[in-house]
Parts: C-alpha cells; sequence; structure tokens
C-alpha cells in the first residue's frame, strides 16, 4: 500500500521505454537538420526567422514532454506548461512585428556603421585632425585659394607655432574682414577644445606644405551642377540617424538651435517637415537667400551718425520705441527708432551662407534631409 500512496504522490515518475526516448532524440536530429537546410531560403525570406523559432519550439516541446516527463505530469502543470508556451508565442509575435516595422532603419543603422568602419580604417593613418577638418572646414578653407573663408597657407602666416590662436577664434569667431568675405564664420564651439586643437595642428601643417592634403571631391555637391544634386537628393530616401552626425559636422547645430534661451540665429527646425516640402528644404539649404523665413531677414540700419549696423532683428519694443539688432558677428545693439535710425531696408542675402554642403555628396544630403524630416 506504501509503494501505490508513494507512487500517487510522485505522480510524474514514470519510466519511458528506450524506444521512445530514441525517436524523440531522433526527430530533434531531423528538426535540426530541417532548420540547417532551410536557412537562408530565398523562398522563405521574410519568414525564416518565424519558421527557425516554430522548429525550435517544438523541439523544446519534445524535450520537455518526454525527457522531462511533463506527458505524465499532473494536469495542472500542463496547464501551467502550455499558458506559458502560448505568452512565449505572444511574446515572438510582438518581437517579430517589431522587428519587421523597424527592419529598414535596422538595415540602414547597419550600413551607416559598416560605411564608418570603412572610413575609420581608411583614415587610420592619416595625420589627426584631417577626418575633422575634411568633414568640417573644408568646404570654405582650400589649401592656397580663398573661397568663403581665408586659405590654409595665410591661416599659417598668420598663427604659425600657435594653434591655440585658431582654436580661441574657432570658438569664438569675429567678423573683421566684412569687405572680403560675405558671411561671418559660424561658432565650432561644440567640437570641443581638444577636437578644435587637432584641427588646428593639421591646418598649420597643410598651411605650411608639411602635410599634403589629398581630397577627392569629384562626387561633391560643390562639382555637381544644381539640378543633379536635387533629383539625387530627391530620388534618396535618406538615412537619419547619418543624417543627424551631418546637422553637427556641417555647422547647422552652430545656428538652429537655442542656447539659454535665447532666439537662435536660424529657424528652429522642430517639425519642420509639417512647414516645408522635401524639395523646399533641399532649395534652401542650396540656395539660402531663394526664400528667406519670416522673421529671419538680414536688415542694414543707417544710424544718424552715418554708421551701417547690419544683423536680424531679435526684439522690439513699441512702447520704448526700440529695436535690439543682433549682429552678424554675434554681438547685440539696441537702437531707439526717433533718435538712432535714419534709414532702414531689408537685405536679400540670407545670412545662412551658401556652400555648408559643398563638402558632402547628394546622397548624404539626402541623410540630412531625411534627419530634419524627423524633427
Amino acid at each position: 500500500m506504501s509503494d501505490n500512496h508513494h507512487d500517487d504522490h510522485h505522480g510524474f515518475a514514470h519510466v519511458m521505454s528506450p524506444a521512445i526516448l530514441l525517436a524523440v532524440f531522433g526527430g530533434l536530429i531531423v528538426l535540426t537538420i530541417v532548420t540547417v537546410l532551410l536557412a537562408g531560403q530565398e523562398a522563405l525570406k521574410g519568414f525564416d526567422i518565424i519558421v527557425a523559432l516554430s522548429i525550435a519550439t517544438v523541439k523544446a516541446a519534445l524535450v520537455v514532454l518526454f525527457f522531462m516527463h511533463m506527458i505524465h505530469d499532473k494536469p495542472l502543470n500542463a496547464i501551467f506548461f502550455m499558458f506559458s508556451f502560448v505568452f512565449v508565442a505572444l511574446f515572438l509575435v510582438f518581437a517579430l512585428s517589431d522587428t519587421g516595422q523597424y527592419q529598414k532603419s535596422i538595415q540602414n543603422y547597419v550600413s551607416v556603421n559598416e560605411v564608418a568602419k570603412d572610413e575609420d580604417s581608411l583614415m587610420s593613418s592619416a595625420p589627426p585632425g584631417e577626418r575633422m577638418f575634411v568633414s568640417v572646414c573644408a568646404s570654405c578653407h582650400q589649401v592656397d585659394q580663398d573661397k568663403n573663408a581665408p586659405s590654409l597657407q595665410e591661416i599659417y602666416k598668420l598663427h604659425q607655432g600657435k594653434p591655440e590662436q585658431i582654436v580661441a577664434w574657432a570658438m569664438d569667431p569675429k567678423y573683421k574682414r566684412k569687405d572680403k568675405y560675405p558671411r561671418p564664420m559660424p561658432s565650432m564651439a561644440y567640437l570641443g577644445k581638444y577636437q578644435l586643437n587637432k584641427i588646428a595642428e593639421f591646418m598649420l601643417k597643410v598651411g605650411s606644405g608639411e602635410v599634403q592634403l589629398v581630397i577627392d571631391d569629384s562626387k561633391w555637391i560643390r562639382k555637381l551642377d544644381k539640378q543633379t544634386v536635387i533629383e539625387t537628393a530627391m530620388a534618396e530616401p535618406g538615412n537619419a540617424q547619418a543624417g543627424q552626425s551631418l546637422f553637427t559636422t556641417q555647422t547647422c547645430i552652430s545656428c538652429h538651435i537655442s542656447k539659454d534661451g535665447a532666439r537662435p540665429v536660424g529657424p528652429l527646425l522642430t517639425k519642420v517637415s509639417e512647414r516645408l516640402k522635401k524639395e523646399d528644404l533641399i532649395e534652401s539649404i542650396l540656395d539660402p537667400s531663394a526664400k528667406i523665413a519670416k522673421g529671419y531677414e538680414t536688415v542694414s540700419i543707417i544710424t544718424v551718425d552715418g554708421k551701417v549696423e547690419t544683423g536680424m532683428i531679435i526684439k522690439k519694443d513699441e512702447a520704448a520705441g526700440t529695436i535690439e539688432l543682433r549682429r552678424v558677428d554675434g554681438t547685440f545693439v539696441t537702437l531707439n527708432e526717433e533718435e538712432d535710425i535714419d534709414d532702414m531696408y531689408e537685405q536679400k542675402q540670407s545670412q545662412m551662407p551658401a556652400g555648408v554642403v559643398d563638402n558632402i555628396t547628394p546622397n548624404q544630403l539626402a541623410d540630412l534631409i531625411a534627419y530634419l524630416q524627423s524633427l
């Protein structure tokens, strides 16, 4: 009687025959072979993960039922076991639907990182600062030609052996040669002093002739006609993650974010896709002066003393009759409309400099647009 009571209490104490265990083991081997054979089959593209997980679930069930004796266990345990399978199945369904929804973003992320690794490999032997110079500075600063900024040779003459002077200027640039350069240099403070110092040292080496700068700019926007650039950027969906990096390296971040609550130099870009179509965004970057956002116009004010103040009106106090102007060099001046101002007119040229994307490709421009549309 005691033996019967022992068996009732341990209802799962059953001995499986060798034949059943060998059959289950053979089934597990067969299912493993099937999983391997089905892996990578084009016919299952998009369903390969589901098929593999389904086979794995069947194999797990066989192990639990036969090798762990669940088939002879109490009904309540079997119910818990089945419910656990249901929850696992629901988890897999939600996980796979999530994966499918974001598969394009995942692939884009992988693609961007593979490109970054290739670039790191190519630039591993490059002098320190070269990569950042090419990404951030090369669109304006050329070796021996003045474009929108002094050449590297001129910078070397001015700051030979003193990279800290270049760093200080980049952190807080002034606008002295207004007659030569149409727009001031945006602040590069966001890069940090360490990175700027590496760039400055590299610039001096190139300016002195110690290091030769060779850039393949054949695919850069500045080498292509505008229509080709627009058509290519329009055709590409772009990668927002890559575009976020470009938003920083192309210095957009210097003017289009609010600092300490102050009004930014350029329009805030939150929900810009609701205001501008993709083609309009591309046009506004390639030709900033074609259409200037309302409230961000550049004005020139002639004072009663004959001085000319140029900048953007950031505050107008009707009661006091004053205008606060942010000059193009970032400084501020407050003028009384009746006592200080002789004449005021709006300029047709935007404060945003042309050529900010000259040193990237149309495909990268599409990435930048994708990021702006995601804001």
